[in-house]
């Protein structure tokens, strides 16, 4: 169970930095290790009520690999998760690359990226590699 949950968070991860950008699709580079286009990005979903808290900001810990914790209580399970910036804003959607059935305008902010959803197994911590 918990060599799924670790890989279900990579492929996750993965996905989410694959880069669909509202913004017309420009490059997005990371800045002062921390920011993405200037903003910084929040693992935002029910296990901190939507909330861009400081433990939840996605954070570069090496060379193409970034983190973002949450805390999970599998009782509470599924959980619904995005990455965002603090306001929800246009062009910080960390989504799948180019789908066709991925809404790259900004008519509704929250419905910029897909939710993903997975069954933690108890605390953990989000990595994913850029």
């Amino acid at each position: 169970m918990f060599k799924r949950t670790v890989t279900m968070m990579l492929a996750a991860g993965t996905l989410v930095l694959g880069g669909c950008a509202s913004n017309g699709g420009a490059e997005q580079a990371a800045v002062d290790n921390s920011d993405f286009g200037g903003k910084s990005i929040y693992l935002r979903g029910e296990m901190n009520d939507w909330m861009a808290t400081d433990e939840s900001k996605v954070v570069k810990v090496a060379d193409k690999l970034y983190m973002a914790k949450g805390t999970l209580k599998k009782e509470w399970a599924p959980y619904k998760f995005k990455f965002a910036d603090s306001g929800w804003s246009c062009g910080t959607n960390f989504g799948y690359k180019s789908p066709s059935w991925l809404i790259t305008s900004c008519r509704s902010a929250n419905n910029i990226m897909p939710i993903t959803i997975f069954l933690p197994a108890g605390t953990a911590s989000f990595f994913y590699s850029a």
